[in-house]
């Protein structure tokens, strides 16, 4: 991997010579054995220092340890070469990815670009996961062909609910860039773009949503209506069609 990990480096190096201020990793960029992690890191914010940009990169780390021999990781690197968190995948695929998941805590970061903040994949589905107060969501990504399309718009719905933008660069599937009401800013597809690189200028200030306020009440009101009513059904007293057609008969004849 340290070939893939040299050309990350290089196209970090050449987006943020061309005023690239944020730079993203897709999910599992790298992968490094338990041993290697530090040195993968240690590179990386060597970049982010000498380029004067936040950098986050998307690590598989292999382990030897059971009974996940692995973690997946996305970690912030400021611009003064600083981590600002390792954040920790919360809900890896079932049936497909088989690692210790991360306590589902979304890091947020204060910047000059807004607060940032940050999930990873297939956690950007969890809606209460991401009623986060941030300004950008960065959400590094690792699809397949015939789903990554549909990943992507997804994410969007997560934009609209918490009034940020957001940014979801995916390998093999379609990166995109949405600002605050889910409208695309820039995107890419995996398969049909020979330049990997996805250029975006999002929006810094977040916006108060509704959905932020109040979260799933408006649901849980639909519910409890529903409960309400089917209660009030069952509980009505019944009578017969037939008793109820001899008093209609009975009212009509007198």
């Amino acid at each position: 991997m340290t070939a893939v990990e040299n050309d990350l480096l290089a196209a970090t190096r050449r987006e943020a010579a061309a005023g690239a201020k944020i730079v993203v990793w897709p999910e599992e960029a790298v992968k490094t054995q338990e041993a290697h992690r530090s040195d993968a890191i240690a590179a990386a914010q060597e970049q982010a220092r000498r380029s004067g940009i936040y950098l986050e990169i998307g690590l598989r780390v292999y382990s030897t340890t059971a009974p996940a021999y692995g973690r997946d990781e996305a970690i912030l690197i400021d611009p003064h070469g600083k981590v600002l968190w390792t954040y920790q995948k919360a809900h890896p695929i079932p049936g497909s990815e088989k690692f210790t998941p991360g306590d589902g805590r979304v890091p947020v970061a204060d910047t000059p670009y807004g607060r940032i903040a940050d999930v990873i994949c297939y956690d950007a589905d969890f809606p209460a996961m991401m009623r986060t107060r941030a300004d950008i969501m960065l959400v590094p990504s690792h699809d397949w062909k015939e789903y990554g399309s549909a990943h992507t718009m997804k994410a969007s719905l997560r934009a609209i609910e918490g009034g940020y933008a957001l940014v979801r660069q995916d390998a093999e599937g379609v990166s995109t860039a949405y600002d605050n009401k889910g409208r695309v800013l820039a995107t890419t597809d995996y398969f049909t773009t020979g330049q990997q690189t996805m250029v975006a200028y999002v929006p810094t200030h977040g916006a108060t949503t509704l959905y932020d306020r109040i979260g799933d009440l408006f649901a849980w009101l639909c519910l409890a209506g529903v409960a309400a009513l089917t209660l009030t059904a069952l509980t009505r007293p019944w009578r017969p069609a037939s008793a109820k057609s001899r008093t209609e008969t009975d009212r009509s004849t007198d």
